[in-house]
């Protein structure tokens, strides 16, 4: 009866912790497939990531040097792969674009859209906008509010570092 009941236990310890297992493999691997692409554009285009980041489905890479930073992020839906000179940016901030819905137990807000927008130097030139986050496609709001503000203040640092 012992051997039973120490049996019985193990298995339910082993269903519980696969999935968490699993995920953690998953993550670890998808962080190593953004960070290959990272690299690789990198190198292509002469530039040495000195800090990167990874969130969920995107990574973002900062050469020091040349004052070049480098988005990527890869969803199912798209890929995309976008470098920017800081040299020619005036300044970066995170907007978070929200929506509020009323409910039974009053009004709820959520998250719409995470983004870095990017004003340049040269007036003339449009604003460019980075999607971290986008609800018609992201299905998980993670940590993608802190991350774009830690990295809107870093980018700023080294925009004014000029």
């Amino acid at each position: 009866m012992n051997l039973e009941i120490i049996l019985v236990g193990l298995a339910i310890i082993i269903i519980c912790a696969v999935p968490f297992v699993l995920m953690g493999i998953g993550k670890k691997n998808k962080t190593k497939e953004l960070l290959e692409a990272l690299y690789g554009f990198a190198s292509k285009h002469h530039c040495i990531i000195r800090e990167y980041e990874a969130g969920g489905d995107f990574i973002i890479g900062l050469d020091t040097d040349r004052k070049i930073i480098i988005f990527y992020k890869s969803t199912p839906h798209e890929k995309v792969m976008e470098s920017l000179n800081l040299d020619n940016v005036r300044h970066c901030r995170c907007v978070t674009s929200e929506t509020e819905r009323k409910t039974a137990s009053g009004a709820a807000k959520s998250t719409d859209k995470i983004e870095w927008i990017f004003t340049f130097a040269d007036k003339d030139k449009p604003e460019l906008i980075w999607k971290l986050f986008d609800s018609k496609n992201d299905l998980i709001l993670l940590d993608e509010h802190q991350f774009a503000s830690r990295w809107a203040e870093r980018i700023n640092k080294v925009i004014k570092a000029k």
